[in-house]
């Protein structure tokens, strides 16, 4: 048990931090579209003309003269005013209304009030503690992991995510639109995906899709409840509530849809290192060399090994003793990377990811097959242009809206 509840622990609280440092930015615009800012804060009263490749062209109201501003130049708020601008269909366009129901499955649902207490006894044995978070995953209820944490181990985790979140502010709007976007695509899209060379050539893979659809439905109607991704939840005294929040809406249909799709996916198709769905009705422990306060443990998921290692008693709670050990010195490691980052360093990502939700606007709207496969093929183009092992830059036009580099040289700074 405690194999899959470190696992877990682990892939949820890098999950949490990489959502919320994609997470956080005021929605509204202080400024009039006609107002920009650099990051100094100097105004400049210029009209927006369109996107270029490393930049954004302004017709400046001084002398009507226009003029390439490099993105990096702008602030933060003025950087996405850009994009937005560049590509007002995406990031205006309503919605499109669910043309299916939700996903009629069997997913159960988690009283937010029941998950935020805390399952555990003040002063838990290690059979009892054990037992506890076996019962609560075997129950759906993720936020046992949550519980299990030491009080200070909570607050760190809320510090982190309050610290993301705020280096992440510019993309807040982009990733909640970019999960409406998804939402729409599994509400709407599923026969177009089911004709997709890529699925549609694959018997086995059209067959197994088919079948995940319904929880895959159930999964993005739920995580794309902008409520969830209000920019106040992720500030300090807010996390924990957003927390329990998140984990009753998600967990269970999440929990579903994964274990659908290593059902369906072939175990080559599968990232690297991907861990296997653990069937929690199918754990066991052992325990060994107990004393008062440590104890070695195994714990077998049928014919494998999940765990097998020392715990100890910290507070009231029984741990994995090198993650206890190893806590403060990968906080304190994690908060200096964080501390360390450039705002500056973001544009590019920011510029690339504005470019993503707008194809994946395409993508959920098309209304037939050939634009659907056109969308699905910039889309992944997209992905590609994100860096990593042979991916390159993007491809020319790439690029949101850009409409080709103008004659203008390199972007200047009119401020």
């Amino acid at each position: 048990m405690f194999a899959t509840t470190r696992k877990a622990l682990t892939a949820g609280l890098l999950v949490t931090l990489i959502l919320t440092q994609l997470t956080a930015i005021s929605s509204a615009q202080d400024d009039s579209p006609t107002t920009w800012t650099d990051a100094r804060g100097k105004k400049l009263e210029a009209e927006f003309v369109r996107l270029a490749d490393d930049g954004v062209i302004l017709k400046l109201k001084s002398n009507g003269r226009e003029t390439e501003v490099a993105l990096s130049v702008l602030s933060l708020d003025s950087q996405l005013q850009a994009i937005k601008l560049g590509n007002p269909d995406e990031f205006s366009k309503p919605r499109v209304s669910a043309s299916m129901p939700a996903a009629d499955v069997d997913i159960p649902v988690l009283d937010p009030a029941e998950v935020a207490r805390s399952p555990f006894a003040a002063d838990n044995t290690l059979e009892k503690f054990i037992e506890t978070v076996q019962y609560e995953l075997q129950n759906n209820n993720q936020l046992v992991l949550w519980h299990a944490l030491t009080p200070r181990m909570q607050a760190d985790v809320e510090d982190m995510i309050v610290r993301g979140a705020a280096l992440g502010e510019p993309f807040r709007v982009q990733f909640k639109t970019l999960l409406g976007h998804l939402d729409t695509i599994a509400q709407n899209q599923r026969e177009f995906v089911l004709a997709h060379p890529m699925v549609a050539g694959q018997p086995q893979i059209a067959e197994g899709v088919g079948k995940m659809w319904p929880y895959l439905s159930a999964m993005t109607g739920a995580i794309s409840d902008e409520q969830l991704w209000e920019k106040e939840n992720f500030q300090k005294g807010k996390v924990v509530p957003w927390m329990i929040e998140f984990g009753a809406k998600v967990g269970p249909p999440a929990e579903k849809f994964f274990g659908e799709l290593q059902n369906v996916v072939p175990p080559s198709m599968m990232p690297p290192g991907q861990p296997a769905q653990v069937d929690y009705k199918d754990l066991s422990f052992k325990i060994d060399n107990q004393s008062a306060n440590s104890a070695t443990v195994t714990v077998t998921a049928g014919e494998n090994e999940v765990f097998n290692g020392k715990v100890v008693k910290v507070e009231g709670r029984w741990l994995p003793e090198r993650m206890v050990e190893n806590w403060d010195r990968n906080m304190d490691m994690a908060r200096r990377q964080l501390d360390s980052v450039n705002p500056a360093d973001l544009t590019a990502p920011r510029f690339l990811f504005g470019g993503i939700v707008a194809v994946a606007s395409r993508v959920a709207n098309a209304q037939d097959q050939q634009s659907f496969n056109q969308a699905i093929d910039e889309l992944t183009q997209s992905f590609g242009g994100m860096g990593g092992p042979g991916s390159g830059p993007p491809a020319d036009g790439g690029r949101p809206g850009g409409g080709g580099r103008p004659g203008s040289g390199r972007p200047g700074n009119p401020f």
